[in-house]
């Protein structure tokens, strides 16, 4: 049975047994989220000043022609967890000068449609934990206002591959991520599109010895944000030979978390160059001792804020190891298994906010 939603007088309904709700402050929205909608209502004309339409947790499972044609204001769609299989071509006439973000998360997709292309204005596209197999030139580049990329958990196949241009055409993109289960390959794909790049995140990727040597990272100039979370990082001797030394002069957040990871590691291939670090994050990892003389944080600079080694092993914890870190304000040591707490020189603890 068709459906029909108006937003006339702020009465909003879809017809015949749900209901949706209206806001409309500065920016009219339309809110349908978790109604058990088997498919996108019609739009009528009077939704063309409507900006944001939130359409989430629904069973819709696909996305027709000129779906949206009548909304035309619209700058946020959020279609995520769904069960949309496909796009027409030709889904986002009407709002394709307008729309600025699209959220299609937690469906079914396993190519991308060109109608993506159409959308001149998008800064922010979210196509992570869908079944995409590969990243075609034609699928998302020439989007030249492309800030924030998400492809994460698309592992239906062993390999979400790549086109070596995928993302030409894409010169605004700050934020990516992703995870694939190998990322053997990354770097030809990446050399030319990760030069503004200010956030990287790779999760539950398989980072093996031949893939740090391809140096995945020389070229992220600009990276002030890098996440590493479930990427199999370990303290073998062969894995610290291979690991790269990135280009991270500017970071300020890093994440390892959930790896095997012990000090040493940290300390000869990461911590080094992190001056302008602010918080660093090696929670859920296999660190067993933080001894005193440790050289782990002592190059990171006086611009620590925050430091995570929640769920680790450890059982000794020599205060000193973070005596050059005069500004910390967080360190997380919860769930170890903590017996010693080492305190030699008695600093400044005051300017701790949280234990």
């Amino acid at each position: 049975m068709a459906c029909a939603l108006t937003c006339a007088n702020l009465e909003c309904s879809i017809k015949p047994d749900t209901r949706c709700q209206c806001w409309q402050p500065d920016r009219p929205q339309v809110v349908c989220r978790g109604l058990h909608l088997s498919a996108i209502p019609t739009l009528d004309s009077d939704m063309a000043e409507v900006h944001t339409l939130i359409l989430s947790r629904n069973q819709i499972k696909e996305v027709g022609e000129n779906t949206f044609l009548n909304v035309t204001s619209l700058r946020r769609l959020l279609l995520d967890h769904n069960n949309i299989t496909e796009l027409s071509a030709f889904s986002f006439n009407g709002p394709h000068n307008s729309l600025e973000v699209l959220d299609m998360s937690h469906n079914m997709l396993s190519i991308i449609s060109i109608s993506l292309l159409s959308l001149r204005r998008l800064r922010v596209l979210n196509l992570g934990h869908n079944h995409l197999e590969s990243i075609r030139y034609a699928d998302i580049s020439n989007l030249p206002r492309l800030h924030t990329l998400f492809l994460d958990n698309n592992d239906h196949s062993p390999m979400l591959s790549f086109d070596r241009r995928a993302l030409d055409g894409c010169s605004s993109l700050r934020s990516l991520s992703l995870s694939i289960k190998q990322l053997s390959g990354l770097t030809r794909v990446y050399t030319n599109n990760l030069q503004s790049i200010t956030h990287l995140m790779i999760t539950d990727s398989y980072i093996g010895r031949t893939d740090l040597r391809s140096n995945l990272l020389l070229n992220t100039p600009s990276l002030t944000h890098l996440e590493l979370t479930r990427c199999g990082l370990s303290s073998s001797v062969n894995q610290m030979e291979g690991f790269p030394s990135f280009n991270l002069a500017n970071l300020e957040y890093l994440s390892l978390s959930e790896n095997s990871l012990r000090l040493n590691w940290v300390e000869q291939r990461v911590l080094a160059p992190l001056e302008h670090l602010t918080v660093l994050d090696l929670s859920f990892n296999t660190i067993k001792v933080v001894q005193g003389d440790t050289k782990a944080f002592t190059k990171m600079g006086a611009n620590l804020r925050e430091i995570s080694l929640k769920s680790n092993r450890i059982t000794e914890f020599n205060l000193k190891a973070l005596s050059t870190a005069r500004n910390l304000e967080v360190l997380d040591l919860r769930m170890n298994k903590l017996q010693d707490l080492q305190l030699e020189n008695r600093w400044e603890w005051d300017s701790f906010h949280e234990w």
